[in-house]
């Protein structure tokens, strides 16, 4: 029996690690078309600690290879990215609102994994038998609460990018009848997501807790931002809840990771080093959840690739900022004699995009980079070739940023202002221009309309945010709302005005189905039941 657990161990291992070599849109074996007899991890893995401490690592590396999708996904449909030179036709598609069934981002794969591994979780965790020293039944239940942070994560994103699709909540060894389900409806799927995570609340921690060889037990210095603790999944909890018009739930969420008091906004004033929450893993203290790459360990993420215009360093530039992206932090050049300054947000030039290759440092440059996963430090503008600070070739392993207390202040400040405290929304949004000196003279008071309020604040998260995967759901948040003009005057902004007629995308864009993906394929061809 030993021998054949081990065995079993082993295959899980290495199950695990071809499944971070697959990328998210590459097609390979569904997981909705995985037979009983064809699944490797089973009921009799789950023996002590260490099978199930393999199985939860192997859940979070499962995010790892979900990091280009969530990107692509969040940005290219909206208006502050564009196809770079090196886009292939499934990013043409996405940019213009015209994707196909083919398209590789219409793969789901990547997440299905995620949420078939959270299965297994769930369900066999409960039986692993206790051990007082490595597995305590507290142990137990915050895997098992992890686990439903896992699941929810990964159906949110397909809700959003879907509007409904399979909801399947057991391990695909357990259901006679997986080959075939039928879409769920997004709000039955959102219902589900709530009562989890809530459930999840009861039995995470505040912190995740690590054994040290003297068997003393201490804070994880990272758990907190790459594992679910209570923020992570209050955060999340607070995202579904505004997405679905519940303000004063997401707000009461929110308030309890303020009143954690283990977060805040890292640095102060223009002087803070933005780049610090991207690259460094443990000493920053914005970041709620997080998705690290570590070069060392030969992780990496597909951002470089996307986003670099120089090919030395393996980037294929498919991607980059919309042609007018200063104008999102009102970035002007001022030069006086020999002096150059860009003036405006200093989240825009030199932080969140930079000039051409190989300085980066012209702010007219008619190509412009994505800097934030490419950059090691702010640049500054001139004519001078100075050498960037830029991460080495290849070494794409920027943090990615599932969500950071800038945001959670900024959804703070969305929540109240739909609940009618203006003066406690606007008072949330200065926390984070107070971070970054803006120059530009606040739009509103207490006596502007919700609407102009809630514009404000989504430019804030436009700025704070920029090229983090968010910008398309924003947009869709609004929409969701009857807000529809703001949805198509961002695309129209981008794509330009007789592309936009030429495409039909006013009508197509009025209409909430055009703005999700359709199924894929290869997935509608294995089962019919996906109209």
């Amino acid at each position: 029996m030993k021998k054949y657990v081990w065995f079993t161990r082993r295959r899980m291992v290495l199950l695990m690690v071809l499944a971070l070599i697959v990328p998210a849109g590459q097609s390979c074996t569904k997981f909705l078309d995985v037979k009983p007899k064809d699944i490797v991890i089973d009921k009799d893995f789950f023996e002590d600690f260490y099978d199930a401490d393999y199985a939860l690592r192997g859940a979070y590396a499962g995010l790892q290879q979900l990091v280009g999708a969530m990107f692509v996904t969040g940005e290219m449909r909206g208006d502050m990215v564009q196809p770079g030179p090196g886009a292939d036709t499934s990013l043409r598609e996405l940019a213009e609102h015209r994707v196909t069934p083919t398209n590789s981002y219409t793969n789901w794969n990547g997440w299905y994994d995620l949420i078939n591994r959270a299965n297994y979780l769930i369900k066999y965790i409960p039986r692993v038998p206790n051990d007082p020293v490595n597995f305590t039944a507290d142990n137990a239940r915050q895997y098992v609460g992890e686990a439903y942070f896992l699941r929810a994560f990964a159906y949110f994103y397909l809700v959003r990018n879907y509007g409904r699709v399979p909801l399947v909540l057991q391990p695909t060894d357990g259901i006679a009848a997986i080959d075939n389900p039928a879409p769920t409806e997004g709000d039955v799927i959102l219902d589900t997501l709530e009562a989890n995570l809530t459930a999840a609340l009861t039995m995470v921690s505040d912190v995740i807790l690590i054994r040290q060889p003297n068997l003393n037990l201490s804070e994880s210095p990272d758990g907190r931002r790459t594992r679910a603790v209570t923020g992570n999944v209050n955060t999340l909890l607070a995202d579904i809840y505004l997405w679905r018009h519940k303000y004063t739930e997401a707000n009461t969420a929110i308030q309890k990771i303020y009143n954690m008091g283990k977060h805040n906004l890292y640095g102060s004033a223009a002087a803070a080093n933005f780049f610090d929450i991207f690259t460094a893993t443990d000493h920053v203290s914005e970041p709620i959840f997080h998705i690290n790459f570590n070069y060392n360990f030969r992780e990496t993420s597909p951002l470089m690739t996307l986003t670099s215009d120089d090919a030395a360093w393996g980037g294929k530039y498919m991607i980059a900022p919309a042609d007018s992206i200063a104008g999102y932090w009102n970035n002007t050049l001022v030069q006086s004699g020999d002096t150059l300054r860009v003036v405006g947000d200093v989240r825009g030039f030199g932080a969140a995009w930079v000039g051409r290759k190989p300085y980066y440092n012209d702010f007219n440059s008619p190509v412009k980079v994505i800097w934030k996963y490419l950059g090691l430090g702010r640049i500054l503008p001139s004519t001078l070739a100075i050498i960037p600070p830029i991460r080495q070739p290849y070494r794409s392993d920027a943090i990615w940023q599932g969500y950071r207390f800038a945001e959670v202040i900024l959804m703070k400040a969305e929540a109240l202002n739909r609940m009618g405290d203006k003066a406690g929304a606007i008072t949330q949004v200065n926390r984070i221009r107070s971070r970054y000196g803006p120059t530009d003279v606040i739009p509103v008071t207490v006596n502007s309309t919700t609407e102009e309020i809630e514009d404000y604040i989504f430019k804030e998260r436009a700025r704070e945010l920029a090229f983090e995967g968010k910008r398309w759901f924003d947009l869709l948040r609004l929409a969701r709302r009857g807000r529809t003009e703001l949805l198509k005057a961002a695309v129209k902004s981008r794509i330009g005005a007789a592309r936009y007629t030429e495409l039909h995308l006013d009508s197509k864009l009025d209409n909430a189905a055009g703005w999700y993906l359709p199924f894929n394929a290869e997935e509608v061809k294995r089962n019919p039941k996906l109209i």
